[in-house]
């Protein structure tokens, strides 16, 4: 299997909530560099990851509103796949019957890069990154 080497640049930034009252805090800035390509990912989080590289590779991000859930369609000529959440986990589903849930945060970094392969590879069809 191909993988793809990326550097994960993550940067912190001075930040307020924009009035007098909120108390400048520290905000993390995270930029993936595949290739000669730099990506603003913004804050470190699975979803901010696979959502990065998936529009890299392609694929098309879409807003779906329903009765009973609004979710995330991502597609390509290829594939469909359709991100739902809950409070703690984001779940990832393609149109071969492959499903995966998530954390939506995590404390280590390793395990936020493996999940974030297994959901690239697994449901998104795409190469594991070499982070």
């Amino acid at each position: 299997m191909i993988t793809k080497k990326a550097k994960l640049i993550i940067d912190y930034e001075m930040t307020d909530g924009g009035c007098n009252a909120c108390v400048p805090f520290k905000a993390e800035i995270a930029k993936l560099i595949i290739g000669d390509q730099t990506i603003m990912v913004g804050e470190l989080t699975p979803e901010a990851l696979i959502m990065t590289i998936a529009i890299k590779e392609g694929f098309r991000q879409e807003m779906k509103y329903d009765v009973l859930d609004d979710y995330i369609l991502f597609t390509s000529n290829q594939s469909n796949i359709k991100q739902t959440e809950d409070f703690i986990h984001l779940h990832y589903h393609n149109l071969n019957g492959s499903n995966y849930s998530i954390k939506k945060f995590y404390q280590e970094k390793n395990d936020l890069l493996a999940h974030v392969n297994h959901v690239l590879v697994e449901v998104f069809d795409l190469y594991p990154i070499d982070f």
